[in-house]
């Protein structure tokens, strides 16, 4: 026989072990993960090639061979139940005969294996590999205890590397008296008066500010503040020694070149100016207004009593304004002319709405004739 009658799987060799009677276990793992039908596990067989003698290697043979027959175990598809099992085998190759095996990486050892000669070492319940399964320990790593502690006390005792006591508190009290610079020493702005050459620039949280301390006639400060206490803004303030004030504020605001402002004790007052002029409710003067308007031909409505009526939209016109009404002449003097003799002949009184005005005519009128062009304006 030279070949297994029906293959079904191959297995990677994970295990080889020689025993002194001429026999080996050789072994591997079996996994259905890729078996997709059921089948009787009957045949297994070990394949082997000869080394010859210029080196090179014989074609795979079948070395040993066994079979179940009617005895054979049924083996479930991966769809059924995952199973993984060490099968071994054990064949004779006699005392003088050379084996050598490739062990595939990352294959799974054998619980036989664990502590057994040859095999792996076994973890005990802490993890640790259990002493039985270790090599005397009767050497010292670290060398002597006598040498160690010579090796200690030479270092604790080198004042090259250490500092003695007497040199700690030298040390230490050059910070707290004798050690000292000058301000020009260390680059920094002398507190009792100095030049900058540069710009300043202050940074803090909240409020940060320059404050000038007088002769006991009061504080002055400059600070940027944009906080909820205090308004948005570059404050210039002046405090007298009763705690009253006078302050100037300069902001940027969205659409005027500035906004300046007086702030007297909490008070604040807008300084006007050619960027942030006052509007009229802020004088408080009259709100101009001009509407323009065609009294048109065309179909009226009746009015009981005589005459007609006709409303016109004009947008933004309101049912408060009372507004003076004048005809827009044009350069045609006739025409012009004409307009005006249908207005005073015709138009009674104008009527303001929202959004629009009613034109009545005389009650003996009618409608106009020629489309006249008028204006209303008025205050509010």
């Amino acid at each position: 026989m030279t070949a297994v009658a029906t293959p079904v799987v191959q297995l990677s060799i994970n295990k080889k072990r020689a025993s002194d009677d001429g026999k080996v276990i050789i072994g591997g793992i079996y996994s259905n993960a890729s078996i997709t039908e059921a089948f009787y596990f009957r045949e297994l067989g070990l394949y082997a090639q000869l080394q010859l003698v210029d080196g090179s290697f014989s074609e795979e043979v079948l070395y040993a061979y066994a079979n179940a027959g009617s005895s054979a175990d049924l083996m479930a598809a991966a769809s059924s139940a995952v199973i993984e099992k060490q099968i071994d085998l054990v064949t004779y190759i006699g005392s003088d005969t050379q084996i050598d095996l490739t062990i595939e990486s990352g294959a799974y050892i054998p619980f036989t294996d664990k502590g057994a000669p040859g095999g792996v070492a076994a973890l005990g319940d802490d993890g640790k590999v259990p002493a039985a399964q270790l090599p005397a320990m009767d050497f010292d790593p670290a060398g002597s205890a006598a040498a160690v502690q010579t090796a200690l006390s030479g270092h604790t005792g080198d004042n090259v590397r250490h500092l003695t006591a007497a040199e700690r508190t030298a040390w230490n009290a050059k910070a707290a008296g004798d050690h000292t610079h000058t301000a020009a020493q260390v680059g920094a702005v002398a507190k009792t008066g100095d030049t900058m050459t540069g710009d300043l620039t202050i940074k803090k949280s909240a409020l940060p500010s320059l404050n000038f301390g007088t002769d006991g006639a009061g504080t002055a400060t400059i600070f940027k503040n944009a906080s909820s206490s205090v308004e948005d803004g570059l404050h210039i303030k002046d405090v007298d020694t009763d705690g009253t004030y006078a302050a100037l504020r300069l902001k940027k605001i969205e659409g005027l070149a500035s906004c300046l402002s007086l702030n007297f004790d909490g008070t604040s007052y807008n300084v006007y100016h050619a960027g942030n002029k006052p509007t009229p409710a802020d004088i408080g003067a009259a709100v101009k207004y001009r509407y323009t308007a065609t009294i048109p031909t065309g179909t009226w409505t009746a009015v009981s009593g005589g005459g007609y009526y006709k409303d016109i939209t004009v947008s933004g016109i309101t049912a408060a304004m009372t507004p003076c009404v004048g005809v827009v002449q044009t350069s045609d003097v006739a025409a012009s002319e004409l307009m005006v003799e249908e207005f005073g002949n015709n138009i009674r009184r104008i009527e303001t709405m929202a959004g629009k005005i009613r034109v009545y005519t005389r009650s003996d009128g009618a409608a106009p004739s020629v489309n006249i062009p008028i204006q209303l304006v008025g205050t509010v």
